[in-house]
């Protein structure tokens, strides 16, 4: 791109600043076409504007460099001007529904009565018209202090993003309190700004959570597990009840854990998750609530984490409520195993503080919108198993993505490239996904789990792995099973140091399978304890590196084409549990001395090969049976035997007929 400047700015300098003018403008073109109903698309806000802005931050004079920058068009035709520009317009033009809302409460007609006002406006509207009484001297403004982002959660899937509340709680209130005036367990969140909803009164309070302990429990079956407090057996603050806490000045409640206690009954029939609107943490997952969400959880503005997870699956027929993407200070979302339908609203990007997102395991239908390319702060997202189509694009805008999961999904997409981009993402799972190539992983260097398991890697031609694979040098998990991968094993896959299950099985049967030799390079694999390569058409001789892989416990090469002798350095893994070498063209005797010192093993596959020789009852091999006249534990043990092998100690003969 061609940059020209006037006035002396420099080419750097005028980057930055005209690139966070861009993005401000185009921020305020996304506030209007949300105001008036519509939604931009993530495709037109590029990237690396975005990008511009978090690296330079708010800057004087932004405006004045977006006013002596020009921006010419890239070779492709392409003009990232055209954004700045445009934005800026709809900036100039914006007669928004917020306008239309403070005329009317200037007349003094109730913002709820204005027509064609969403929620966005009305409240906007409110705010803007106290503040302008507040200028006029006829009201008072509250200072407000910015809120901090929350901890988010820790997946109880592997996630790796941690050291949340979510899953612990706070036992408070099974103790005797003193005698003396006591103290409120103060809460780990900071105080929020001011709400636009009064405090309720303390009596209104108790009523809430009344109400909320009543229809929580099944009667018929039994109550909570926990319940001091909740059931009136102390006359204490609600601040000392089983799962509570408050802030410390004031004792208003905002925060409530009450996972894993046996609550029970239907959530949208309760108050506390419409009007107790000082709530700022709320995490009733593992229960056996119908979880329906009504509208009016928008009202719980302060809200920062809400986790719903694991309750009743099937029961509810919910679709996702549109009210949730209102809780525009919402940080972790834990929507999972619930059973919501229905499609995942566009507007979920509007929650721009959010950085946990968890769907998964619910019958959610349609594509991935879009607009989640929105949600620059997001951490982790989990998609998995539910009935979504396609990978948009704008996941690539996720910079900061540390976890992705979108396994068991129809999804039938390529992969994007923009997903080339996610360079913080550790985890990937697209399991049983139906994703067509690969080729974008090559560049997620930080990736740590990597599972495409069952998927269609070659519907736009050939895929095999290719020597790049050595880039992702921090991966402990790879799993690119029965996906149509082909061609050999590149000697690079040695140089994964760090990995620990490494999982290349075909289908069975299949037409694409991986062929050539087996590298001597998977010795350098020092922290391998899975290796798992069966229904291949790998050929040549073992080769004698393998007895380097000291932490192994499981190796399966069974049906491949396999030659030569068995290795009698294999006899040198401590750890091994699981060997099993069937259905190859392996030749020679079975190396009893050295596989005798397999003290762990558990489980030797020698079947269907070319092998010969005798193992006789008093060899150190035969010594590691599981009976009761040793202390081995092997337990299965089959070779060709009686004809091939004169085999005394095992399990099952193959060569029987």
């Amino acid at each position: 791109m061609v940059w020209r400047g006037k006035f002396g700015f420099s080419a750097s300098g005028a980057l930055a600043v005209a690139a966070v003018a861009a993005v401000q403008s185009i921020q305020m073109a996304e506030a209007a076409a949300r105001w008036r109903g519509g939604y931009p698309s993530v495709t037109r806000v590029p990237c690396q504007m975005r990008r511009a802005l978090n690296t330079y931050g708010e800057t004087s004079g932004a405006k004045s460099a977006k006013s002596v920058i020009n921006f010419d068009e890239d070779e492709d035709g392409t003009d990232e001007g055209h954004f700045a520009t445009r934005a800026g317009g709809v900036r100039a033009r914006l007669a928004s529904r917020e306008e239309v809302a403070v005329e009317e409460l200037e007349k003094g007609v109730k913002v709820e009565d204005v027509p064609n006002i969403d929620q966005h406006a009305s409240i906007k509207a409110i705010h803007n018209f106290r503040g302008k009484r507040s200028s006029d001297g006829s009201a008072t403004r509250k200072s407000s202090k910015k809120i901090k982002s929350s901890s988010f959660g820790d997946s109880k899937q592997g996630s790796i993003v941690g050291k949340s509340k979510r899953g612990s709680k706070s036992k408070g209130g099974d103790y005797d309190a003193p005698s003396s005036k006591p103290t409120p367990t103060p809460s780990p969140y900071p105080s929020p700004a001011p709400s636009l909803y009064p405090s309720l009164p303390e009596e209104r309070v108790l009523e809430i959570l009344r109400e909320f302990y009543v229809k929580t429990q099944d009667n018929s079956r039994t109550d909570w597990t926990f319940s001091s407090g909740w059931d009136g057996s102390t006359g204490k603050s609600p601040c000392y009840w089983f799962g509570m806490s408050c802030r410390n000045k004031d004792g208003v409640v905002d925060d409530i854990d009450l996972s894993s206690n046996n609550l029970d009954g239907r959530l949208e029939h309760t108050l506390l998750i419409t009007e107790l609107v000082s709530l700022r943490y709320l995490n009733l997952e593992e229960n056996n609530l119908v979880v329906g969400i009504p509208e009016g959880i928008g009202n719980l503005q302060q809200l920062q984490v809400l986790n719903l997870q694991n309750n009743g699956w099937g029961t509810s027929s919910q679709t996702l409520p549109w009210s949730l993407t209102s809780l525009i200070n919402l940080n972790d979302l834990y929507l999972g195993d619930i059973g919501f339908t229905g499609t995942i609203p566009e507007e979920i990007g509007e929650l721009h503080k959010l950085r946990v997102l968890h769907l998964e395991g619910n019958e959610l239908t349609g594509t991935i919108p879009q607009s989640i390319g929105y949600l620059h702060e997001l951490v982790s997202l989990n998609l998995g198993k539910n009935l979504l189509v396609k990978i948009p694009a704008s996941l690539g805008c996720l910079h900061n993505l540390v976890e992705l999961r979108l396994n068991h999904n129809p999804l039938f997409s390529t992969m994007p490239s923009e997903m080339g981009m996610l360079h913080h993402l550790e985890i990937l799972n697209l399991r049983k996904s139906h994703v067509f190539d690969m080729k974008p992983v090559y560049n997620l260097t930080q990736l740590v789990e990597l599972d495409l398991h069952d998927n269609s890697l070659a519907v736009g031609g050939p895929t095999t792995i290719l020597p790049s694979i050595s880039r992702l040098s921090n991966l402990k998990y790879l799993d690119i099973s029965e996906s149509s991968v082909n061609g050999t094993i590149p000697s690079e896959i040695g140089m994964l140091s760090n990995i620990e299950f490494l999982d290349l099985h075909a289908q069975f049967e299949a037409s694409l399978q991986l062929t050539g030799t087996l590298p001597s390079e998977l010795g350098m694999l020092s922290n391998l304890k899975q290796m798992i390569l069966y229904w291949n058409a790998l050929q040549g001789p073992l080769p004698a590196e393998l007895g380097m892989l000291i932490k192994l416990e499981q190796l399966y090469l069974n049906e491949n084409d396999f030659t030569g002798p068995l290795p009698a350095e294999l006899g040198d893994l401590p750890l091994l549990k699981a060997m099993d070498l069937s259905y190859n063209m392996l030749t020679g005797t079975i190396p009893q001395q050295e596989y005798g010192k397999l003290e762990m093993l558990e489980e030797l596959g020698l079947g269907f090969n070319d092998l010969e020789g005798s193992v006789k009852k008093n060899s150190s091999l035969c010594q590691l049976r599981a009976n009761e006249n040793s202390g081995g534990m092997l337990v299965d043990f089959w070779t060709d035997c009686p004809d091939e092998v004169d085999c005394e100690c095992c399990t099952s003969c193959s060569g029987l007929t």
